[in-house]
């Protein structure tokens, strides 16, 4: 008897699974995106998404970090924000890449200026601890602000935990450049 571990339909990534993975079988998804297979003779599930990025959000979840990274690395480039924010995660974790610190904010960045909530929401932290930038207490208020005003859970408690740091000065500042 088969225990089935993926037969799921990706309808959020716009892809439909035919069979899933078996126990202790392998699940792939090709570089090029255009399809999902095990390692089975038996099982070849076929997954045709219709958005890339989706295809490598799955691809990360299934611990692919190198399809995700190679799938994501020209959609970023193209300005897509969910791509600019994955690549922040593996490359702030090391994730089958040496960590870079650096890199990771800068695509960190990016997502978080085009409104990605998440990206807003960890460069307000990033800002808060001093990793990958300069610490910062108004720049983390700002940031967490954003990621509020998107309903990113936690940005709320984040933000007024900051708050409480910051003179009155401070927060006219970040205030106004919230405004900006």
């Amino acid at each position: 008897m088969r225990y089935w571990l993926l037969s799921v339909s990706l309808a959020c990534a716009g892809a439909s699974v035919v069979q899933g993975a078996a126990a202790g079988e392998a699940l792939s998804i090709s570089t090029d995106m255009k399809s999902v297979s095990t390692f089975s003779s038996e099982v070849n599930p076929v997954v045709t998404p219709k958005d890339p990025v989706a295809a490598a959000r799955t691809a990360f979840n299934f611990f692919d970090y190198t399809v995700a990274r190679r799938a994501w690395e020209p959609l970023a480039v193209d300005g897509h924000a969910d791509a600019q924010y994955g690549l922040y995660q593996i490359y702030s974790r090391g994730l089958l890449v040496e960590p870079d610190q650096d890199l990771a904010i800068r695509w960190l960045k990016l997502a978080a200026r085009q409104g990605h909530a998440a990206a807003q929401f960890y460069l307000g932290l990033s800002y808060l601890r001093g990793e990958g930038v300069e610490k910062d207490l108004e720049a983390a208020w700002i940031w967490f602000s954003r990621a509020e005003a998107k309903q990113f859970p936690t940005a709320t408690r984040a933000r007024d935990s900051v708050e409480k740091r910051l003179s009155a000065e401070q927060r006219a500042a970040a205030s106004k450049r919230l405004a900006q």
